[in-house]
């Protein structure tokens, strides 16, 4: 039996709730693709463009950087325009750049359009969050974000697995090709199938959202979490980053073997969902410091055991941690911006790729003190995350995830 809620003050308006969760939970895995799917292209776009492989991370930062600016720019003018509209807008511009990426010609254009691209792709995620922050009652809305959660995350590893799988198999080009002709079909459905959210649309002025903006800046308890996800996005990215080089070139893994290796990374995330769970129970901060704890302990398992099945299980218990994190930290920001959720939604988001567009960069540039010390580094990261946020937010999470 379908679940439909209705949405006031409007009566009329209807919302299937598992349809329109969904619809928008594949629709951010997939358009999260383009973040991921460049961590195991870098050797291969190297090789193909003879550039470095520090310039071929690029690729991935190019898009990040541009995709975390769109962010401050479109979820604003959902606020103000609607989001259905900003969202089936930004698709439309994706799908023939996407296509276009696949056609570069050489490495300059590459990177000019994974830049473009990434404008286009920034109007999806942060968009969808509010929406569903809207339209989805107090009882559900937790589950919703959970559900949009698991699919972002999800695609932190799906992406890996399918872009080398594709791009060993036929090309590189043809990674951008296929989510091309996926990014078609899922405009079509939001379009046809997805209602627009009628709570939201706002008389304020542009200027007057970004006034809104800034002052969230002065909320500590949303700086905080904005901070603990720039350590959360940073160290899933970096450590993604600077494995595949690392089990290559100390246990002997090839590419099938890596592929096999982020798979395992998968039944970590689906624990997301039962985050949505726990923060009902015990609230969001409890939530989001324990899965930061239980991130840093995989990267202590990851450095400390040579057995390679031992260093699978602290890969599976990281991404476990940061799947825990991740919706803890949403619900925080709904939380803390309850009168702004697009602009907070906005920010968090930006900080997010901010630190995943870094985190490539800064994998490439610091080779020299190993994949050990490269989590030691990681796990300093997420320590000051937990204390951040166990220290720096407000308790009223707690009340407010009960209520």
């Amino acid at each position: 039996m379908k679940q439909v809620q209705k949405i006031a003050p409007h009566p009329t308006t209807t919302v299937n709730v598992p349809l329109v969760v969904t619809v928008l939970s594949l629709g951010g895995l997939l358009e999260r693709f383009q973040i991921f799917l460049a961590i195991p292209l870098v050797p291969i776009i190297s090789q193909a463009f003879n550039v470095s492989e520090l310039s071929a991370a690029w690729v991935g930062s190019a898009y990040g950087f541009t995709y975390a600016t769109g962010y401050l720019i479109f979820a604003p003018l959902s606020d103000r325009y609607g989001r259905k509209k900003v969202v089936v807008l930004g698709l439309v511009a994706l799908i023939p750049l996407t296509l276009a990426v696949g056609f570069s010609p050489s490495f300059e254009i590459l990177i000019l359009l994974r830049a473009i691209q990434g404008f286009a792709g920034s109007t999806f995620v942060p968009t969808v969050l509010a929406y569903i922050s809207e339209v989805l009652s107090p009882s559900f809305r937790p589950i919703g974000l959970a559900c949009m959660t698991t699919g972002l995350l999800l695609s932190g590893i799906v992406a890996q697995l399918y872009s080398s799988a594709i791009a060993l198999n036929y090309s590189w080009r043809w990674v951008f090709w296929g989510l091309a002709i996926a990014y078609t079909a899922l405009t079509f459905v939001i379009a046809t199938q997805i209602p627009e959210s009628v709570r939201q649309k706002s008389n304020i002025s542009i200027m007057g959202i970004y006034q809104n903006m800034t002052a969230l800046l002065k909320r500590r308890s949303l700086v905080v979490v904005y901070l603990a996800g720039f350590a959360m996005f940073f160290s899933f990215v970096a450590m993604y980053s600077g494995l595949g080089s690392y089990l290559s070139n100390n246990y002997g893994v090839d590419q099938n073997g890596l592929f096999l290796i982020r798979a395992a990374g998968v039944p970590g995330i689906l624990i997301s969902p039962i985050s949505g769970k726990l923060a009902q129970r015990w609230g969001s901060k409890k939530v989001a410091i324990g899965g930061l704890i239980l991130a840093i302990l995989g990267l202590f398992l990851e450095i400390i055991t040579n057995p390679l099945p031992l260093l699978v299980m602290g890969t599976a218990i990281f991404v476990t941690g940061v799947a825990m994190t991740a919706p803890a930290l949403l619900s925080l920001v709904s939380t803390f911006a309850t009168d702004a959720k697009g602009s907070g939604q906005a920010i968090h988001s930006f900080v997010l790729f901010t630190g995943a567009s870094f985190a490539p960069l800064v994998v490439e540039s610091t080779r020299s003190i190993g994949f050990t010390g490269l989590c030691i580094g990681l796990i300093s990261i997420l320590g000051l995350g937990a204390a951040s946020v166990k220290f720096g937010v407000s308790d009223r999470s707690f009340t407010a995830n009960r209520s």
